[in-house]
């Protein structure tokens, strides 16, 4: 099973073109909210593919050019709530979440389940 790291539609688009690799999902790298793979009607067509989302919230030493998925990491999951963060990435289909902060984002999954 393999699982890319894609900046970028064709980044996807190459991997899923060798017929010998098993893609099971792609991790996606956004540097702000204009990037491909930050764009709804990308992250569902990826989806369509039968693969599972994967995105990093991990906060970056809080520089600009380390901004892993849009500006939705953890910063401003605990700074904002993490409705402004976590939440959004939820709402959008997102499968995996990687943070620094598993106990909070654990919590907040089940209170958001349970709404």
């Amino acid at each position: 099973m393999y699982m890319p790291i894609a900046y970028n539609m064709d980044d996807v688009r190459k991997v899923l073109s060798y017929p010998d690799i098993n893609t099971v999902g792609v991790e996606m790298i956004a540097s702000s909210e204009e990037a491909e793979l930050f764009r709804e009607e990308n992250v569902r067509w990826i989806r369509e593919q039968g693969l599972y989302l994967w995105v990093n919230t991990i906060t970056l030493s809080g520089l600009k050019e380390h901004t892993l998925y849009g500006g939705l990491d953890d910063d401003r999951a605990l700074r904002e709530g993490p409705d402004k963060s976590w939440g959004v990435l939820m709402d959008r289909g997102i499968d995996i979440l990687q943070t620094d902060w598993p106990m909070q984002m654990r919590e907040f999954r089940k209170e958001k389940i349970n709404r």
